[in-house]
């Protein structure tokens, strides 16, 4: 009994240590290739923990023994991975090198989940009575350490967090202490080793340390988010600046988020080069009282609404270390909230006017993080909130840069157009104004009065800006100062009359069940960005798609090479019931990261930030789906499946349902209410889908224990496809379609059971 309770402490230790470095990784990924890609953190877990069960019996003793070890050792590696290899995200497709350096990396990122996963089995292997006691203490490691990641990243880096956690890890070896000493000497050395993650010399945090005179001024840190502030003297920022301001515009910060996306920020313009730009336009015409400013990362708008005698200003962004350099340096006006622009929409406060930035500065991406970025505030949904939160006479504007071909502009207007009340009248709601790159789409709750209108055109007129479209507009009026072929005003009035636009990219207007405006990506791209790989920057093409289409082949080739090659067996040798359960084993795997990455995706509008959101959902999950799976050591009746057969999945549609129907009600309540109330029923869920592979795993060891193997692979084998073509089905079909998909899943694996229990297994008295 002692012997056990060590095994089960070191395999807690080593389960923390795991899933720490789960949540983790999401973070570091975020650096590497500029977005949390968590489908993929979560295909290299499964993954290693499916090579684990496939590769297990072919170990040495000597590694099973040393785990802790190797684990540490893996960890080491991986952080030595991402300081030594030059993967450069920004020449991935000119540099062929840096495909070798990106497999290298994942390959690195998935070994310690190998060993969690061997060591689980390692144990099992030697006191398999006491499996109930071995899996509580994995499963209460594994809870910890979502826990312990989000602590480490309180107070440390992300590349010391997990050299912090290869050492934590060495507390779980019991044997050989005597290589304890070095391994700690290493770990020690490596962590205060000056060493940085390796990013590419074009990444605006790199890039900007190369130019003489910028300063670091400050670094705001927090487990879910890095900002550094920069001073760069030589940085002229006044987006929609008139050709007429004679002066300077001012020096600015730069705010550098995640090391990947920047963001200019004036120091302190004053009012004489405020009203020379494009957003002062609706501010003189509609002298508004009440104002709104969703974001407002560039700055403008919270420098002149402190100029302006208000009754109310409401400043709501959705990075907490954006509000705090904003009270660090404060700009005159009311202290910024830090809540969701969806959760504050939802309480329908009314304004005269709403200042809102659309996601895509200056079209500056990089590949992978381009398409799949989620944002609810852009979608029909989003843009209804928006519209009910203008007071009758008050106006929304958008600010946008504006690129060649046109692909955000028309895309902004399909997604107005689809949520406004009368589509057909658009045209009289609507101004966008210009000036060389930059535009202001301003959209009036009542149609634009002619007084209002001839301001406007004086305006523009003595500024010298371009109208794109005004209500009565002609097409000699349009693009006058800047020549641009009347491009944008032909798109406006092709769009607004319904016209099919020929375009290559994807205009469709978003929704919250495929929240992605920064998604311009159509299949029929493809062949052109496969040609121009390497040869021309695509910043709206398919070059982000194709690093997808290499992550999944490389994933799924190493899914099939560790864990369904090694368990390979000719199908002449595999019985019918068998069969069975191998279609049960890829159902289970398919349905259960499916409702992970759609649940991750859709819950991530109420909690807000993507680690929050996976790491409250991953313990959710492992919790309650863990508790399913200890129940299942008694087993089930045949009784017992048929009410399964209809209960799970009417507790999948139950859930969905209220995810789906009740949204507005979720965002309306406290960010810890919408949480609570969303997650409690949760629990239900992962409970019920913690019961089907566990039924498996019984049926197999108690009729076809030689055949065990397969069934394993095959669901990890699934489980880890599911989790990458999850984003896929949810970037071109939408979520629904995949909620949908999980219930229908669930119900054949149901009746498939009961199917078997009726045909093979009721002549034992286990299940009856």
């Amino acid at each position: 009994m002692r012997e056990e309770t060590k095994l089960s402490l070191s395999l807690l230790g080593v389960a923390a240590v795991a899933l720490a470095v789960e949540t983790l990784t999401m973070r570091i990924f975020s650096f590497v290739f500029g977005y949390h890609f968590v489908s993929l953190v979560i295909s290299l877990a499964l993954l290693g923990y499916g090579a684990a069960g496939s590769l297990f019996s072919h170990l040495p003793r000597w590694f099973k023994e040393n785990i802790p070890y190797f684990l540490a050792l893996f960890l080491l590696l991986f952080a030595g991975g991402l300081i030594f290899l030059p993967l450069d995200v920004y020449q991935f497709w000119v540099n062929p090198c840096n495909w070798f350096y990106f497999a290298l990396l994942l390959f690195l990122a998935f070994l310690p989940f190998f060993a969690h996963g061997s060591y689980q089995l390692h144990i099992f292997e030697l006191y398999p009575v006491s499996f109930p006691r071995f899996y509580a203490a994995n499963l209460v490691g594994s809870s910890l350490g979502i826990g312990i990641s989000y602590l480490i990243l309180i107070f440390l880096d992300e590349l010391k967090a997990l050299i912090f956690l290869a050492l934590f890890s060495l507390i779980s070896v019991r044997k050989n202490r005597k290589f304890l000493p070095l391994f700690l000497a290493t770990g020690i050395i490596l962590f205060f080793f000056p060493g940085e993650i390796f990013l590419s010399p074009y990444a605006p945090s790199q890039a900007i340390k190369e130019i003489e005179g910028n300063q670091l001024l400050e670094t705001y840190h927090s487990p879910a988010e890095l900002v550094e502030v920069f001073y760069t003297p030589y940085s002229r920022l006044a987006s929609g600046l008139s050709s007429n301001f004679s002066g300077f515009p001012p020096p600015s910060w730069t705010l550098i988020y995640d090391e990947h996306q920047s963001q200019l920020f004036p120091i302190f313009p004053d009012f004489s080069l405020l009203e020379h730009t494009l957003y002062y336009l609706p501010v003189d015409i509609f002298s508004p009282v009440r104002i709104l400013i969703v974001e407002g990362r560039g700055g403008l708008e919270g420098y002149l609404a402190s100029c302006l005698e208000l009754e109310k200003l409401d400043w709501v962004v959705s990075s907490s270390l954006f509000v705090s350099f904003l009270k660090d340096y404060p700009l005159f006006c009311s202290e910024p909230r830090f809540i969701f622009p969806r959760k504050f929409l939802a309480q329908e406060e009314e304004y005269d006017l709403i200042f809102l930035e659309v996601p895509i500065p200056q079209a500056a991406i990089f590949p992978g993080s381009f398409s799949f970025q989620e944002d609810f505030l852009f979608t029909v949904e989003g843009m209804q909130s928006v519209f009910a939160s203008i007071s009758q006479g008050g106006v929304a504007v958008f600010s946008l840069f504006l690129q060649n071909p046109p692909a955000v502009l028309p895309k902004l207007i399909n997604l107005i157009k689809e949520a406004w009340e009368e589509r057909d009248g658009l045209g009289r709601h609507l101004v966008i104004v210009k000036n060389l790159d930059f535009a202001l789409l301003m959209v009036k709750k009542s149609p634009w009065e002619e007084k209002e209108l001839g301001g406007m055109k004086e305006r523009v007129a003595k500024e010298r800006f371009d109208f794109i479209y005004y209500p009565g507009i002609r097409e000699e009026e349009a693009e006058t100062v800047f020549q641009t072929q009347k491009r944008y005003y032909q798109i406006v009035e092709n769009v607004l009359s319904a016209k099919e636009i020929e375009s290559v990219f994807d205009l469709r207007p978003p929704r919250d069940n495929r929240p992605y405006f920064s998604n311009f990506f159509r299949l029929e791209q493809l062949p052109e960005a496969w040609i121009n790989l390497g040869k021309r920057w695509l910043p709206f093409g398919g070059s982000g798609f194709w690093l997808v289409v290499l992550i999944l082949v490389l994933v799924v080739t190493l899914a099939f090479f560790l864990i369904l090659f090694p368990t390979w067996q000719g199908e002449k040798d595999v019985l019918p019931p068998v069969r069975i359960l191998k279609i049960g084993g890829v159902l289970t795997g398919a349905g259960f990261m499916l409702m992970e990455i759609s649940l991750f995706i859709k819950l991530e509008m109420i909690v807000g930030l993507p680690f929050y959101t996976f790491s409250l959902l991953l313990l959710i999950l492992l919790i309650c789906s863990g508790l399913g799976s200890w129940r299942m050591r008694r087993g089930l009746s045949f009784r017992e499946v048929k009410i399964l057969t209809w209960l799970h999945p009417l507790a999948l549609s139950v859930y969905f349902g209220f995810l789906l129907l009740f949204k507005g009600k979720l965002l309306s309540l406290p960010m810890w209410g919408s949480v609570m109330v969303t997650f409690f029923p949760l629990a239900i869920v992962a409970y019920l889908c913690g019961l089907p592979f566990p039924l498996l795993s019984q049926l197999s060891s108690t009729f076809h224990p030689r055949f065990f193997g397969q069934i394993f692979a095959w669901n990890g084998f699934l489980s880890v496809i599911s989790s990458l073509v999850a984003y896929l089905f949810s970037i071109f079909w939408g979520l629904e379609v995949m909620l949908y998909l999980v219930v229908i899943i669930y119900l054949i694996f149901w009746l498939l059971m009961v199917f078997y229990y009726r045909t093979f297994a009721l002549e034992s008295e286990l299940f009856i």
